[in-house]
């Protein structure tokens, strides 16, 4: 249990050396392919994608378990193995039929050709809520201005933004005011909470 932390806290960190060593250095008992999906998720983050499914496999070998199932199926689809993504993927949600990201994921897999992106009919609604964050919020809007969302969308109603401010007193007024200026007062609105 110390050891999955640690590992948590080392990938949060990106230092991903110092979990090699915890993992590979580490001599106690562990539960029956624990070390294994470890590794597997070390060489995942790392995106040594064969690395990451070797470890998986093993580990599959001693437990089974939906989250390895998923994370060997996003492997697979990295080195191009859709089929047998799908198929580890479909074997995941059989033991956890509540991962509705990784349905879509699956459905997405099943629906597109490789590097085709399907946008959906109808508008797009983008809702933000913000207090004392104006270098992150300017950071968001610009990302967006930039997205292909917001390009492909020709009139305002296709594509709409709606900021909540809840009560800012840093330089928050003044990014909304630059951002609605630029988006233009159809497509942006800013509702301003006192607190």
């Amino acid at each position: 249990n110390w050891l999955k932390k640690a590992v948590a806290v080392g990938a949060y960190r990106v230092q991903r050396d110092w979990v090699r060593g915890m993992v590979g250095g580490y001599s106690f008992p562990a539960p029956g392919g624990a070390l294994a999906k470890l590794r597997g998720y070390m060489a995942m983050l790392a995106g040594d994608c064969d690395a990451a499914m070797e470890a998986y496999a093993e580990s599959l070998n001693t437990l089974e378990t939906a989250l390895v199932f998923a994370r060997l199926g996003e492997d697979m689809r990295r080195t191009g193995k859709k089929d047998e993504a799908q198929a580890a993927w479909v074997r995941s949600l059989s033991m956890r039929p509540w991962q509705v990201n990784l349905l879509m994921r699956l459905h997405d897999s099943i629906l597109t050709q490789p590097g085709v992106s399907n946008i959906l009919d109808g508008g797009l609604a983008v809702l933000l809520y913000t207090h004392n964050k104006a270098d992150d919020l300017d950071s968001t809007l610009g990302t967006l201005a930039a997205s292909d969302a917001l390009a492909s969308s020709a009139s305002a109603e296709s594509c709409i933004i709606r900021v909540l401010d809840n009560g800012s007193t840093d330089g928050t007024a003044d990014v909304l005011n630059k951002w609605e200026d630029t988006f233009g007062s159809d497509r942006f609105r800013v509702v301003g909470l006192p607190v």
